[in-house]
């Protein structure tokens, strides 16, 4: 017969024992486990740099081949602005002659690299207008058109408005018909000019495109086109 007392001091011993390598053990796990957390994080932390530089490459691929052809694009935006406005001038001096019943005109000038215009009564110098430093198209101020937009002058298409002092010029008459002087009549013969008259803008990027607003009749009629071709039809 076992002796009771014996085993019970003999159980206490064992749990005593084997009490330090159960810490031991459990101790082990967590550093193990620790450690493997902080290699997985380690690992997951940021590029290589080969990785990095594949990356760049890859930017500077795309960027090459797309680069061109958005800068086009903001160039023939830029140019296609510039037609709106000219045009814009047209029809804003051909509306205040009607209006006033007096002639008004269009001018177009190159002012060092940028292009100007200016609506104004055909009785006022142009070269005394102010400049304006914002865009707008109250009458009797210069504004400028787009950066690196021309005034063209050659070639099928080419500007043919009435020329003036440094200038071309569009006079319209008290019933917004198109004249080559401030007193004539839409009845009156006209000799300075044919029709159609037109004013044709380039960008100095965009090569051979041309982009031009065109008065197609004596009696005023307005209209723009988009290609060189297109803006030397007569209508």
């Amino acid at each position: 017969m076992k002796n009771p007392t014996l085993l019970k001091l003999w159980q206490t011993s064992l749990a005593a024992s084997s009490k330090p390598h159960l810490q031991q053990l459990s101790g082990l796990s967590s550093q193990s486990r620790i450690g493997l957390g902080k290699k997985h994080q380690q690992h997951d932390t940021g590029f290589t740099l080969i990785e990095l530089l594949i990356l760049l490459l890859i930017i500077g691929i795309l960027s090459s081949i797309a680069a061109p052809g958005w800068l086009a694009f903001i160039n023939n935006q830029r140019l296609r602005t510039s037609q709106s406005r000219v045009y814009g001038a047209l029809q804003l001096a051909q509306s205040n002659a009607k209006r006033d019943k007096v002639a008004w005109q269009a001018t177009f000038r190159t002012q060092g690299n940028l292009v100007q215009w200016a609506v104004h009564p055909a009785t006022t110098d142009p070269t005394s207008l102010p400049v304006s430093t914002s865009p707008s198209s109250a009458p009797n101020v210069w504004y400028s058109l787009e950066d690196k937009i021309s005034i063209s002058t050659t070639g099928t298409g080419a500007t043919n408005l009435l020329p003036g002092s440094g200038t071309y010029i569009a006079i319209f008459n008290r019933q917004g018909c198109l004249v080559d002087d401030k007193e004539k009549e839409c009845t009156d013969a006209v000799t300075a000019f044919t029709i159609p008259q037109r004013i044709t803008l380039e960008h100095s990027q965009l090569g051979t495109a041309r982009k031009c607003a065109v008065v197609t009749t004596l009696l005023g009629a307005i209209k723009t086109a988009d290609d060189e071709a297109s803006c030397a039809l007569n209508p």
